[in-house]
């Protein structure tokens, strides 16, 4: 069987990797300014595809895993900070459009309500999963 990297490790590469583009626009300006698909999706894909290779190269020569428990429970620490953080910018954008008197974009309205949505899946997905 081809040991691939964890699903969250290729899930939070492949979302980081995503997002690089965006934050070189913010940071650097042009040309990473306007994303194309490729630039978000498939580079990405392409990089989590190499990835997932040469951790099957690594495996298969005897060498452990570059993944452990450790790096997974830091995974899931960084995953869990991050939707705390995402949060808390949700709640503050709400705030400064308040003091302005200004009304919120509905862009953020839907990111709230995936955010919270998102919180309630698991949570009560959690919850049904260890009754059963």
């Amino acid at each position: 069987m081809v040991a691939l990297l964890p699903r969250k490790y290729n899930l939070l590469l492949l979302l980081v990797t995503s997002l690089l583009y965006p934050i070189a626009g913010l940071l650097l300006g042009e040309p990473f300014t306007n994303p194309t698909i490729a630039d978000l999706v498939v580079t990405p894909a392409v990089i989590l595809l190499f990835a997932n290779l040469g951790y099957i190269v690594q495996s298969q020569h005897g060498e452990s895993g570059v993944v452990d428990e450790r790096d997974v429970q830091n995974i899931d620490l960084a995953l869990s900070v991050t939707g705390v953080v995402l949060l808390i910018s949700i709640l503050v954008i709400y705030i400064g459009h308040a003091v302005i008197n200004e009304v919120t974009p509905a862009e953020v309205d839907y990111l709230a309500l995936a955010a919270v949505g998102t919180i309630f899946v698991v949570l009560g997905g959690t919850e049904i999963y260890h009754r059963l």
